[in-house]
């Protein structure tokens, strides 16, 4: 009987164990240092704009203050980890869309390339 619970326990705890690692404080900072990688090649290829860089900057000063609050007491609870993964995944897919929409600024002049097309269109 003992050993079938304890057989029961070590699979439970390998199921959870990874789920925990994934949530951790130090891959919070990894994915942050990750999502300002992403953001900083976007803006160095090209397809975000300034602005866009600017508004994901802030999204990501956003999940910063989360982590810090969250932190302040010496320990992140398990609603605090949850909003800061929820923050983080948005963050992410707002990086994803923001590259892949059809606003670029791809000769870094501050200005975005598809309308300054659509202009150059209308004038010939």
């Amino acid at each position: 009987m003992n050993f079938k619970l304890a057989l029961a326990t070590l699979a439970v705890t390998a199921i959870a164990l990874p789920a925990v690692a994934q949530t951790s404080p130090g891959n919070i900072d990894q994915r942050q240092a990750n999502q300002e990688l992403r953001i900083q090649k976007g803006e160095q290829s090209g397809t975000l704009t300034s602005q866009e860089v600017q508004k994901l900057e802030k999204r990501e000063a956003h999940v910063d203050t989360l982590q810090t609050k969250a932190q302040a007491d010496g320990m992140v609870t398990q609603k605090e980890q949850a909003r800061l993964v929820h923050a983080q995944n948005k963050t992410s897919r707002r990086i994803a869309d923001q590259k892949h929409d059809r606003q670029h600024d791809f000769d870094h002049d501050g200005k975005n390339d598809r309308s300054e097309r659509r202009q150059n269109r209308r004038n010939h």
